[in-house]
Parts: C-alpha cells; structure tokens; sequence
C-alpha cells in the first residue's frame, strides 16, 4: 500500500494537478520552508510527478487515468 502523505505533500500534489511549476514558483505560492534544492529531489524521487526537461525544468502530475479511458 501507498506510505501516508504528509500534508505538505498532499499540498505540493494539489499544486501540481493545476499545471507545471518549477520548484521556486512551487516553494513561493505554498510558502513552503523547503530549498528549491530540496524540493526539486523530492519532486524528482515520486513516481506520480512528472519532470519537464525545459530550461527551467518544470514538474506537473502524470495524468495516468485519462490515457486508460480510451484504451
């Protein structure tokens, strides 16, 4: 089974369904006291967030459900 979310996590996850964001526009509109150093690790270790390989790289959510429907 799926380990607990923190609610910090949950917070980050709820950001995230919105859109892509880097780290410092993640950090800045959750006011959160991470680094973006920090942040952009713990983004980067979770199988649901996505990485965006622009410049600066950007992270959203997986949309997993929506490919299913069609199938």
């Amino acid at each position: 089974s799926e380990p607990k979310m923190e609610p910090i996590e949950t917070k980050i996850y709820e950001l995230l369904n919105e859109g892509a964001f880097t780290s410092k526009e993640i950090v800045k509109k959750l006011n959160l006291d991470w680094s973006v150093r920090k942040l952009t690790s713990f983004l980067k270790s979770h199988t649901k967030v996505q990485t965006i390989n622009k410049k600066p790289l950007k992270f959203t959510i997986k949309q997993f459900e929506e490919f299913s429907l069609f199938n």
